[in-house]
């Protein structure tokens, strides 16, 4: 009988759905992988893949404006931080319950000539 360790992604897709979460909207890449392999394998959360980053996050934004109810979108690390800006702004906005799930760079890769290396913390500041 082969055991299996749960993993950081796998408890934190068990707290999502335990928090009352149902649905999250990722973009799959190599950065999120693990999280969204851990979020499709959740019962009781279904995990929906998209192209971009965007799309997931105005994804998630339309479905807690139509139910109310908090939703999930993930994005890449770097730029696809930076592609979640524009859903996030308009939950704000909106007033939705929406979580935002992104995984970070080193800190040596901000602000470099590494193409991911974009500091999001600061961009995604006041949205």
């Amino acid at each position: 009988m082969v055991v299996m360790c749960k993993t950081v992604a796998d408890e934190i897709a068990a707290m999502l759905v335990a928090g009352g979460l149902r649905r999250a909207y990722c973009r799959a890449g190599a950065a999120l992988s693990t999280l969204s392999e851990s979020l499709q394998r959740e019962p009781g959360l279904r995990c929906i893949g998209l192209q971009h980053e965007e799309s997931a996050a105005f994804a998630a934004v339309g479905e807690a404006m139509v139910t109310g109810q908090p939703v999930v979108c993930c994005g890449s690390s770097g730029g696809g931080n930076m592609q979640l800006l524009n859903g996030l702004y308009e939950a704000t906005r909106a007033a939705v319950p929406l979580l935002a799930l992104a995984p970070h760079v080193p800190v040596s890769a901000i602000g470099g000539r590494d193409f991911q290396g974009c500091h999001p913390v600061s961009a995604l500041r006041d949205s």
